[in-house]
């Protein structure tokens, strides 16, 4: 009874040492790092790209380490395998490429600063030079954009600006932010022009339409644009009609517009003409469209003369003595 007693305790002993060495690898294997992995993609908003942007699952004082200047704000950088493993390497980082083709994009966001507020800090520093009054300005590179960090005041300062008068150009640098300690400096050119408010549609109006005062605004449009058909005072477009399909924002002339039609084209009008004290009407055809005061071709029908006639009212035109007219 004792010996078989003896060698229950020493076969539960040895089953015990079996099951606690089979545990001890799954153990060791909860109890291992995980590996550093690269990130799919980084997002940062300071002047630097640490570790810990680029991977995952590092120390946290490694992580803080930085390797690189971040982009501008509102930029990206693409780093390929190559300079991920060098950086890598260099940082005793335990990762290397799986292929040669694994990159990472970092993105640094950004405020961009209006074209209106750049326009304006311009003209504000031209007016030193004699510039005032209704003025624009073309920048050369008509597509800039400027952005300043997340953090930062969106505005811009100039420096360093020169204007030739004669030519109308000038040249700049541009400060953004303003006074900031890491501020970007952008060299910008361009010219200066005076400009004049002209009405337009702010919509788009089509022939068989009146054009009442909320369908205008004003657009500023350069001097030397202006022609002088060109419509530049909004009470010669109310209450007239297009002749043809006019697009919003468009600058107008005289003859885009017309007033409302009282008499239509090839529709029949009695033509009237004051001859001394007696008065003579006939019946004619008008050769095309007219509005109240407006003057139109029509043909007499009965002596198929055409005469110019003033359009009095819907059907009704008048013709004035010593023209070719009724009698003929």
């Amino acid at each position: 009874m004792t010996r078989v007693l003896a060698l229950l305790l020493l076969f539960l002993g040895l089953v015990r040492a079996g099951l606690a060495q089979a545990a001890e690898p799954e153990a060791r294997l909860a109890l291992a790092p995980i590996p550093p992995m690269l990130k799919a993609q980084a997002v940062v908003e300071g002047e630097l790209i640490t570790l810990g942007d680029l991977f995952d699952h590092l120390d946290p004082a490694k992580a803080k380490m930085a390797v690189a200047y971040a982009p501008q704000p509102g930029k990206r950088v693409t780093y390929d395998a190559n300079w991920l493993f060098g950086v890598a390497r260099a940082q005793s980082v335990a990762w290397r490429p799986m292929t040669a083709y694994e990159r990472i994009v970092v993105d640094r966001p950004g405020q961009m600063i209006a074209r209106e507020d750049i326009d304006s800090v311009l003209l504000s520093a031209l007016a030193f030079h004699g510039i005032e009054g209704n003025a624009a300005i073309e920048l050369a590179n008509r597509g800039m954009q400027i952005f300043v960090p997340m953090d930062a005041k969106p505005v811009v300062a100039v420096r360093d600006l020169s204007y030739d008068p004669r030519a109308r150009r000038f040249a700049a640098t541009l400060e953004a932010p303003a006074n900031g300690a890491n501020a970007q400096r952008i060299k910008v050119s361009g010219r200066v022009f005076q400009v004049v408010e002209v009405p337009v549609l702010a919509r788009n109006i089509g022939k068989d339409e009146r054009i009442a005062e909320k369908d205008i605004r004003w657009t500023p449009l350069a001097v030397e644009q202006v022609r002088e058909d060109m419509i530049t005072d909004a009470g010669q477009l109310i209450g007239k009609m297009p002749r043809r399909l006019i697009r919003a924002g468009q600058p107008m002339t005289q003859n885009d517009v017309q007033r409302p039609v009282l008499v239509a084209r090839h529709s029949l009008v009695t033509m009237i003409v004051q001859q001394g004290g007696m008065t003579i009407t006939a019946q004619g055809k008008a050769v095309e469209d007219g509005g109240a005061g407006e003057t139109i071709r029509v043909l007499n029908t009965n002596s198929n003369a055409t005469v110019e006639a003033t359009v009095n009212g819907p059907g009704l035109v008048s013709v004035r003595s010593g023209r070719r007219t009724l009698a003929n």
